[in-house]
């Protein structure tokens, strides 16, 4: 290895060990990490995103129909009390 590129592996490695609120973020970690992307891929890694997605939007759309049905219900209900109350 080249003297250049060895101080360039040097400065990346010094930069990627960062100060986290817990404390460091090893290195190795990020190896690890490098290591998974070389051997499975990108594709792999993110392989369960879409279907994850799918999900978590689906059950959003469920969740904020049910709340907006209510809250409608609710709307019809006190108007149509304030409505009764006024024609007395």
């Amino acid at each position: 290895m080249n003297p250049p590129l060895k101080a360039a592996i040097a400065a990346t490695v010094a930069a990627l060990v960062v100060e986290h609120c817990t404390g460091l973020i090893v290195l190795a970690d990020l190896l690890k990490f490098n290591c998974v992307v070389k051997q499975e891929g990108w594709g792999q890694l993110y392989g369960g995103l879409a279907l994850s997605l799918m999900g978590t939007a689906a059950s959003q759309v469920m969740s904020n129909g049910i709340y907006k049905a209510l809250d409608d219900r609710a709307v019809v209900n006190a108007l149509y009390k304030t409505l009764t109350s006024l024609s007395v």
